[in-house]
């Protein structure tokens, strides 16, 4: 698995190469714009806008033709912007079921007593002497005692030294472990921008009219998907408090997102209303590597994956074309202006490669025999490199850093007659770093990514309940609740582990 994650990083890296090297600062004919203006409906007189044929460019975020300014601001393109931010919300989100599970099986290695030991009240004591086997040593006959005159003397009896076995503290073989689990996630996203629309008048075709754009997008993203891991534990590396548990991991994940965008024109008379549905799908497997060292109420947590997705996207446009055609002698006698609603549909494909590390540090404090809390704090770093047709998409290269910051309350008690712990966490994080995903000269203006959300401080809180069924089995359960300005997000997590 060591081998495929090194062949899987040195692909990254290679794409990522590629990438940079072939990608421009703008895309020509993008799919999101209809190939030339013969496309579009016919004129009076039959003469189609800025001339039979000619070519419609994506610029800016406009489809126009660069001569007479015939445009229409492009909701599908606008869409696209915000793929980077969504497909990395999908690893963001992988990446915390990856966390949760590294600290449960943790705290699971962490709670299990060693060799001959058993937990009491939340501590792992010493069995009392009574528990342990007898041994019983016949000590030699003791002497016969002289006989005395009118007493009986006894008959000499063996006597019995009862011994007990001290158990061994700590058991220094290594423990195995391996897990699966199951989860869902819902997110819906909202933003509202501006950009405007530039073009020729009508009066000779020489002046330029601009037209201010108000955008609002929505978008709702289901993902789900499995995680897989192995793992093995050691303990007594330093101390005999401390271990370290280091394992392999694999998955499956497959999210479906809708981006809905209204383009509402500042003037009716000269640009109409637009708008569009965006459709993209994301799915592909994950490998990656984990591991945790504790020692006494500290801990520290790693991660590193790599995602390979497929990524496909379709959309249905209404284009709101506008701008002017100039016939006859020039002086605006024959011009009249061009608004139309042109629909538009496409589709496309590409290839993401998604890499991420993630650390959290952590440290427990026990509150009483039963409860504890623990605060933690964590960074997260998602690279993703895109190839095989991005540039039609409007897609390119980009970077998420993230640092969050919270901690855990939780307490053991039986549920019935098995040991289980339940743990409400409580966090705030924030994207603090966003740079590329989508060709920079995309959209004008601050609409250039409405549903982004570098900067913006956020929070997430979790409930957890994990049951412990014996035989070395044990399962839980999660919900998650996150969000903040213009995001909400609901996940669920199912989960079975096995040691040995």
């Amino acid at each position: 698995m060591s081998n495929h994650l090194f062949r899987a990083v040195s692909y990254v890296a290679l794409v990522a190469g590629g990438i940079l090297a072939g990608t421009s600062g703008s895309f020509a004919q993008s799919v999101y714009c209809p190939a030339s203006t013969s496309q579009l409906p016919v004129l009076p007189g039959n003469v189609s806008p800025g001339g039979v044929g000619t070519s419609i460019n994506y610029t800016s975020g406009t489809c126009t033709n660069d001569q007479t300014g015939v445009g229409a601001f492009s909701g599908a393109a606008l869409a696209s912007q915000a793929l980077s931010d969504l497909t990395q919300s999908v690893t963001t989100q992988e990446n915390a079921v990856v966390s949760e599970t590294i600290r449960e099986r943790r705290r699971t290695e962490v709670e299990t007593c060693p060799s001959g030991l058993v937990r009491i009240d939340g501590a792992c004591i010493r069995r009392q002497p009574a528990a342990a086997a007898p041994v019983a040593r016949v000590a030699a006959p003791r002497a016969k005692a002289k006989p005395v005159a009118g007493r009986r003397v006894p008959a000499p009896r063996p006597s019995v030294v009862v011994e007990t076995t001290p158990a061994p503290v700590l058991l220094s073989a290594p423990r195995y472990g391996a897990w699966a689990q199951a989860y869902g996630n819902y997110e819906r996203r909202t933003g509202t921008g501006a950009s405007s629309i530039t073009y020729n008048d009508v009066n000779g075709g020489t002046g330029l009219v601009t037209t201010s754009l108000y955008i609002t997008a929505k978008s709702e993203s289901r993902t789900g998907g499995l995680l897989a891991g192995v793992d093995m534990t050691t303990r007594g590396l330093y101390n005999a408090d401390d271990g370290f548990i280091g394992g392999v991991l694999a998955g499956y994940s497959d999210s479906h997102t809708v981006v809905r965008t209204q383009i509402l024109s500042g003037d009716l008379n000269t640009v109409p209303n637009g708008f569009s549905r965006f459709k993209a799908t994301l799915k592909g497997p994950t490998v990656g590597l984990y591991g945790t060292y504790f020692n006494g109420g500290f801990s520290a947590d790693a991660s590193a994956k790599v995602a390979f997705y497929d990524l496909g996207i379709s959309f249905n446009d209404a284009l709101a074309f506008s701008g002017s055609n100039a016939l006859g002698n020039g002086n605006g006698a024959n011009n009249w202006l061009y608004t139309a609603i042109f629909p538009y549909a496409g589709s496309g494909s590409a290839n993401v490669v998604q890499t991420s590390l993630v650390g959290n540090v952590n440290y427990r404090f026990p509150m009483s025999a039963t409860w504890w809390i623990e605060p933690t704090a964590g960074i997260q770093w998602v690279h993703q490199g895109y190839n095989g047709g991005a540039s039609a998409l409007g897609l390119a290269d980009g970077d998420l850093v993230r640092i969050q910051g919270g901690a855990r309350v939780g307490t053991e008690f039986l549920l019935g007659s098995a040991p289980a712990t339940l743990a409400l966490t409580g966090l705030i994080y924030s994207n603090v770093a966003l740079s590329g995903g989508f060709i920079q000269n995309g959209i004008a203006g601050p609409g250039a990514q409405v549903l982004n959300d570098e900067g913006l401080v956020r929070g997430q809180g979790s409930l957890k309940l994990t049951v412990a069924h014996g035989g070395g089995w044990s399962s839980y359960a999660e919900t998650d609740v996150y969000g903040g300005e213009r995001l909400f997000g609901l996940a669920g997590k199912l989960g079975v582990r096995y040691q040995w």
